[in-house]
């Protein structure tokens, strides 16, 4: 109003002051002149900085219409850059900005930040992401999962649809050539030697499982209905172990998000470390469909008895086996499982697969078998190499780890041992021509108390039967504990005397830590066999020095009509019962059968009893001679029949 009252009025100012009309005509002159100036240098200044920029742009010609990917922070975390669209070319303003339509806006982008689109073959399905596969260039990632909105979820990732790969991340390994196990009692030149091969192999002795190149997994199935069990609710203390177990696997790159019609549930079954559990997919329902692989596994028993002679151990365990073997993409979808994140399926074989062990042992047999080694073992992915001198031991090593190194597979550090003179192996301590129950096994019979349920007692009886070979009398000791098991009788268990006294006696036995010779083929083997009202036994022994040592021990309990055999027929089917048990060691060789029956001579002449003329017969493959024994001496077999 002041401004107007001047001009209307003409009122007049001093030459030294200026009119307010006055004032903003020159602010007004002085505004523009400033940014006409700042016009000028931002132009300068862009020209300068799209030199500098424009030096390390690779020249790419995107076309009007055509689709690209941006490069562009989350809106959820203003420090990460994802590739985000697709959006459409509008306009190419220079060999390197392009006007690019975003959503309502045209933005202009530096083609640094701009890659090419490509079209999926097949339209994405219901409840999926589109996905893309961006042309790969020089030192640059591939990125196969696109958003069409700013903010992604990790649900939405994992619901991507099966037929795309998923990029995996590699975790790095924890485990290197410090935790390899190198025995105490080796010289400082042993040692060094066996620490230097580990070394040069040592992208094969790691806690990262590796993909073989040697076989495949393939799952036949005999219906093509696809087989769809429900899902079982995971308790809320153990989601979160779910979802890190997920997260790993992604990141090993053994499973792979899926959109199967196939759905198994999950199962965490519980490891020997405290407060671990392995993840696996209960695959019964798949497994009932599927073709039988016939492949057999290593004979264990076979395995032992080559280890008489040999002085130095070591043992490899290779990682994650099962997840070394690659299944073929057309079966993977019938391994699909489903967890909270969504459903995923298993690129490499799984636990629990009805196959599994076939296809498993079947790879090991092509891994070990090149080497055609007698100083080389295995049982599933457990490795023994057992030599006599220390020449052979290394050898064997070097060309153990050669061969994981051909295969692409790798063993885990911490559970490799080598250059020991006895060694735990499959439950077993094995050492010095000698064997016996490993002693944290032994620990857990003895602290063992009374079973409440007949599950927890087969349960207890599982256990102690895995070392029968070891004890004397087995069979017949605990035949008041397994007739607990039967089915007429209640399931919670009732005490009684003589089946307390059996599981204290059981106990006692394998607290005494029994231990067993290793068969040594170059000496004679001695048979000694006994019966009893109740059971029948036989002790395969061996001399050491001046002294009979035992190989093994073998004991069955009489069914109701052998029960009631005469003396003679209870002895003879001992004998023949124990000679078939043994067949391993005695077929083929001279052996001497030690009984303190003298009518079971009658086997070498011609029997009247059409039974012992029967078994007779069984016995014309075997060479042996029977000495007779007085019964003080025959202790070991007569005792596994005659205590309750």
């Amino acid at each position: 109003m002041q401004l107007l009252r001047q001009i209307w009025t003409d009122e007049s100012v001093s030459d030294e002051v200026k009119t307010t009309a006055e004032y903003v005509v020159n602010l007004r002159e002085k505004i523009e002149e400033t940014c006409l100036l700042a016009r000028e240098n931002l132009k300068k200044a862009s020209v300068r900085s799209a030199q500098y920029y424009d030096r390390k742009a690779k020249p790419r010609s995107l076309k009007p219409g055509e689709k690209v990917l941006i490069l562009k922070p989350l809106k959820t975390n203003k420090l990460e850059l994802t590739w985000q669209g697709p959006f459409e070319v509008l306009e190419k303003l220079n060999d390197f900005d392009y006007k690019v339509q975003v959503r309502r806006k045209e933005k202009v982008f530096h083609v640094n930040l701009l890659k090419s689109y490509v079209e999926r073959e097949q339209p994405v399905t219901d409840g999926t992401i589109p996905v893309a596969v961006v042309e790969e260039e020089e030192e640059e990632v591939i990125v196969s999962v696109v958003v069409e909105e700013d903010e992604t979820t990790n649900d939405d990732i994992f619901r991507l649809d099966s037929q795309r790969t998923i990029p995996t991340f590699e975790t790095k390994r924890t485990e290197g050539l410090d935790h390899v196990h190198f025995s105490e009692k080796l010289t400082q030149s042993q040692r060094t030697e066996a620490r230097q091969i580990c070394a040069d192999r040592l992208d094969n002795l790691t806690d990262v499982p590796l993909t073989t190149n040697l076989t495949t997994c393939r799952i036949e199935v005999t219906d093509k209905k696809p087989v769809y069990i429900r899902p079982r609710p995971i308790p809320h203390a153990y989601v979160k172990m779910v979802e890190n177990e997920v997260e790993e696997m992604l990141k090993l790159g053994v499973i792979e998000p899926a959109n199967s019609a196939y759905n198994s549930p999950i199962v965490l079954v519980k490891k020997k470390e405290e407060g671990k559990y392995r993840f696996c997919a209960d695959l019964r329902g798949l497994n009932d469909v599927t073709v039988f692989d016939g492949e057999p596994i290593t004979d264990v028993q076979h395995l032992f008895q080559s280890l008489g002679k040999a002085k130095y151990f070591s043992k490899l365990d290779l990682t994650r086996g099962y997840w070394g073997i690659p299944i073929v993409e057309e079966d993977r979808d019938k391994t699909a499982f489903v967890t909270s994140r969504g459903q995923f399926r298993w690129v490499n074989m799984p636990f629990g697969l009805k196959t599994a062990t076939g296809i498993f042992n079947r790879m090991m047999r092509k891994l070990l078998g090149p080497l055609n080694r007698d100083d080389v073992y295995h049982f599933m992915d457990d490795i023994l190499i057992a030599t006599e001198t220390w020449e052979q031991h290394m050898e064997a090593l070097k060309a153990v780890l050669q061969r994981l190194k051909e295969a692409n597979l790798a063993a885990k550090p911490s559970k490799c041992y080598i250059g020991f003179d006895q060694l735990p192996y499959l439950g077993h301590e094995i050492g010095h021509g000698e064997r016996w129950p490993e002693d944290d096994k032994i620990v857990k019979i003895v602290n063992a108390k009374e079973p409440a349920t007949k599950k927890q007692l087969r349960a207890f009886l599982g256990l102690t039967g895995f070392y029968r070979e070891y004890l004397e009398n087995y069979s017949t000791v605990v035949v008041p504990l397994t007739d607990m098991t039967k089915k007429s009788l209640p399931d919670k268990l009732k005490w009684s005397d003589e089946a307390k006294k059996s599981f204290a006696r059981l106990k006692r036995m394998v607290s005494e830590k029994p231990v067993l010779k290793m068969p040594d083929f170059g000496k004679d083997f001695v048979l000694r066999t006994d019966a009893s009202d109740r059971g029948i036994g036989a002790v395969l022994m061996q001399l050491h020095g001046e002294k009979l040592h035992p190989v093994a021990y073998q004991s069955k309990k009489l069914l109701g009509a052998e029960s009631r055999y005469a003396t003679v027929e209870k002895e003879c089917l001992a004998t023949v019962w124990g000679v078939q048990k043994f067949e391993r060691y005695l077929y083929g060789r001279h052996f001497v059968l030690e009984t303190d029956h003298q009518p079971l001579k009658c086997l070498q002449r011609n029997p009247t009893n059409p039974r012992l003329l029967r078994w007779s017969l069984q016995l014309q493959p075997y060479s042996f001679t029977i000495n007779y024994i007085p019964g003080k001496d025959n202790l070991g077999a007569d005792y596994l029949s005659r205590i309750n």
